[in-house]
């Protein structure tokens, strides 16, 4: 399903899980949401905006009890895979130019 509305999403509707693709600084108040309905939620990166967000997102999680991932959807793509194994292998790197 896809709403505009995400209250009446929520309520309308028995949701396990959210995906939210919203602007970074309106991730917070959507998670908040979810979590009050212990609905999970996958969001788009970044996790949050700033170090603060971050806690507070973790803080929702915890005392609500839901599970909150962020999307990485090339993360085990093979080319990216290979990418850091040649980073493993070429060791700590200290400068690119």
């Amino acid at each position: 399903f896809f709403y505009e509305d995400t209250k009446n999403a929520l309520k309308n509707h028995d949701v396990d899980v959210a995906i939210i693709v919203v602007p970074h600084n309106k991730y917070l108040p959507l998670i908040k949401l979810c979590a009050e309905k212990s609905i999970h939620v996958l969001k788009e990166k970044p996790f949050a905006i700033s170090l603060d967000e971050a806690g507070k997102t973790k803080s929702i999680a915890d005392t609500h009890d839901i599970k909150i991932m962020t999307c990485f959807q090339r993360r085990f793509h093979p080319i990216y895979q290979s990418f850091k194994i040649m980073l493993k292998q070429l060791g700590d790197i200290n400068f690119i130019s």
